[in-house]
């Protein structure tokens, strides 16, 4: 885990990646937030959609905003 702060911005940096561990950084983001918390997350494009729903639920209500993408082109 790596935490950085540019502009007045706390940033979270982390290869979390199961439902237990982004629900941990997630967390950590919100004692440290000041206003709006927006999570990004990679998932594998490799796992099937029900571990994306169950992630999805677990997280949820973690975050202000999510931005979700499964590759990097």
């Amino acid at each position: 885990m790596i935490l950085l702060e540019q502009n007045g911005r706390k940033i979270i940096l982390d290869y979390a990646h199961e439902k237990q561990s982004l629900s941990a950084v997630l967390k950590l983001a919100n004692t440290l937030k000041t206003g709006k918390s927006i999570g990004v997350v990679r998932l594998s494009p490799e796992r099937e959609d029900k571990i994306y729903h169950n992630i999805g639920k677990s997280i949820a209500s973690l975050a202000d905003e999510f931005i979700v993408y499964d590759k990097i082109d």
